[in-house]
């Protein structure tokens, strides 16, 4: 519960910049219909958290270990790899795992989505070094993801419900 605390705390005093680009008109040309700003919101979420833990470590690293584990609470119990989902919610959890706690890419994952992993990972390279880099990173990834989206679909639209699906 510490950890979970600090990690919220963390973002009340880090998350702001990341807020006020949300808000943006850029935001909104970038993301223009429901599930697309879902898709943004979930990416952003996923490296801003990174982002706001790592600057933990700069500030106060004696709490770093809460952190480490809520994460591990979270993470490490968590039975991802046996809920059966669909190949974009898939790939959205890998990258979920690879930011957020890596030991639990298993080999077959990271067979599965090595292109992707190392797409993402040329991205959160630097992506969350500063507030400039994240901003960056998410829009990448957001764009790259937004593309595999469509290509996954072919001539189907992608819906609200498949939106849906990633984020639950």
């Amino acid at each position: 519960v510490s950890g979970l605390a600090i990690h919220e705390k963390l973002h009340v005093i880090h998350s702001q910049p990341l807020y006020r680009w949300q808000k943006s008109e850029e935001v909104w040309e970038l993301a223009r219909t429901p599930a697309e700003k879902k898709l943004l919101h979930n990416i952003a979420n996923i490296i801003e958290d990174e982002y706001i833990e790592r600057q933990l470590q700069k500030t106060c690293a004696g709490y770093v270990h809460y952190i480490e584990s809520c994460k591990e609470h979270y993470f490490a119990k968590s039975k991802v790899d046996e809920i059966d989902l669909n190949s974009f919610t898939e790939l959205v959890n890998t990258l979920l795992l690879l930011v957020r706690y890596p030991s639990k890419l298993d080999a077959d994952r990271r067979k599965k989505h090595g292109k992707h992993i190392r797409v993402f990972m040329a991205e959160l390279k630097k992506g969350i070094d500063s507030r400039t880099n994240t901003i960056q990173c998410i829009k990448n990834i957001y764009t790259y993801l937004l593309k595999q989206a469509k290509e996954m679909a072919g001539d189907r639209d992608i819906t609200d419900e498949d939106m849906d699906s990633i984020h639950d």
